[in-house]
């Protein structure tokens, strides 16, 4: 039985690209190539309504080709990161959207949505001070540890 959870973070280091930050556990051992995507959708509460990956470039960015997976250890653990151009690379294409975790088959198997940050936050404070430099870019927004495993195909 595979409880993921865990935390997502997404950032947007320059012009056209999206980068994503990822620090799971409860996931089935050893899954590798296995999906992390933003969806269109803005809920995690109804499956049909998490839609399809979230990109407006003329290739869809968010599969294996793309470098957008996680490989879990034999223990269920996942930590890694990725950039691609979805042609939505900035906070307001994407805060608010559902990021969903794939099982390899492409099941779906959690799904979080992608929150502000919260600078006062104790565990992220060092992150935030490291790129709040950048005016150009915000500095990035947090999907929580709360990811609902219940989410259904």
């Amino acid at each position: 039985d595979i409880t993921p959870s865990g935390s997502v973070e997404v950032t947007f280091p320059k012009q056209n690209s999206t980068n994503l930050s990822y620090d799971l556990s409860g996931l089935r051992a050893e899954c590798t190539d296995c999906g992390v995507h933003i969806h269109e959708g803005t809920t995690c509460d109804n499956a049909d309504e998490v839609g399809g990956h979230h990109f407006s470039v003329p290739v869809d960015p968010w599969t294996p080709a793309g470098g957008t997976t996680y490989d879990a250890n034999k223990r269920g653990f996942a930590k890694g990161s990725f950039t691609l151009t979805s042609g939505d690379d900035t906070f307001a294409d994407n805060v608010g959207r559902a990021v969903v975790l794939h099982d390899k088959d492409g099941t779906r198997i959690s799904c979080g949505i992608l929150k502000a940050f919260d600078p006062s936050s104790k565990s992220h404070k060092s992150k935030q001070s490291k790129r709040s430099k950048s005016k150009k870019y915000p500095p990035s927004f947090i999907l929580p540890a709360d990811m609902n495993p219940n989410l259904v195909k």
